[in-house]
């Protein structure tokens, strides 16, 4: 899969290689964790949120799990910072802290 898009707080793009659906009676159970797999990290962030807005607005957080590894002052060295902390194997969420949350369109 690949992905494309801006990272800023009012617009995504997001394109993926992989545009199946499943089959009419497949099986469509999945664990919660599957169907929102940052699920903990968005919660953490919520946690955090007023905090970060007024030490750090517009920047980026990093998480992974319940642990924040960091706050950057851009998506690439964020990314970076999340690379080194937790590889490639391991997700982690990039999440600009802004006042207004974007939103998402997805076809």
């Amino acid at each position: 899969m690949y992905a494309i898009g801006t990272t800023t707080c009012t617009n995504v793009t997001l394109e993926f290689k992989d545009k199946s659906v499943p089959k009419k009676g497949s099986n469509m159970n999945r664990s919660m964790a599957a169907e929102d797999p940052l699920r903990r990290e968005l919660s953490v962030y919520d946690s955090h949120k007023q905090e970060w807005l007024r030490t750090h607005p517009n920047q980026f957080v990093v998480i992974a799990g319940d642990h924040v590894e960091g706050i950057h002052p851009d998506y690439e060295s964020a990314f970076k910072a999340g690379i080194k902390a937790f590889g490639l194997q391991r997700q982690f969420l990039i999440k600009e802290i802004c006042v207004t949350e974007p939103v998402y369109v997805v076809y």
